[in-house]
């Protein structure tokens, strides 16, 4: 099994394709044929991937998937088919944050550029420098030489201001804060 991500309508429910389908967390959803953009239970190697096709709104559901059997994958970013598919966990904010920068740091040839997709505002390396309104998150991953680091907080407007410009270096430092 592989582990990938999943965008899904409120309740587990994709839309996309031949109609709508029901999975159910932890069972296995089990398809006779793997084909991307045609047939099979797609899915994301990179969660970013994900908001391509379901927006991050309050609504929708991300989860951490295990897809197996037959896989099919196409040039389509990390957009992937699989005939088994098994929902493990709905993601929170933070946590496919997380998992992106996880992608990231195992796929160091591939270029990632800094990003905007509502509500993450995404920096890859050093000397980056980023805000958002309330309710955003905003992300720096950063490729050091021992291991990779991903700062990322929500702007609360307490701790993390809107409107204000933070690098990494300020954003650790503001969640770090007291009071």
């Amino acid at each position: 099994m592989v582990l990938g991500f999943k965008g899904f309508k409120p309740g587990l429910i994709a839309t996309l394709g031949n109609g709508s389908y029901q999975y159910r967390p932890g069972e296995a959803s089990k398809t006779k044929k793997a084909k991307c953009a045609n047939a099979g239970f797609h899915y994301c190697l990179d969660p970013l991937d994900c908001l391509n096709w379901y927006a991050w709104d309050g609504k929708n559901e991300f989860w951490a998937i295990a897809a197996g059997g037959d896989i099919d994958e196409d040039d389509y970013r990390t957009r992937s088919s699989c005939t088994e598919i098994v929902p493990l966990r709905r993601l929170k904010e933070d946590e496919f944050l997380f998992m992106h920068a996880r992608y990231a740091s195992e796929h160091p040839a591939e270029k990632f550029e800094d990003c905007f997709k509502k509500p993450f505002h995404i920096a890859y390396g050093k000397g980056k420098k980023l805000a958002g309104e309330l309710g955003e998150w905003l992300c720096f991953i950063i490729q050091d030489h021992q291991e990779p680091i991903c700062i990322a907080q929500l702007i609360d407007g307490v701790k993390i201001l809107p409107g204000k410009n933070y690098t990494a270096e300020s954003l650790e430092a503001a969640c770090n804060e007291k009071g």
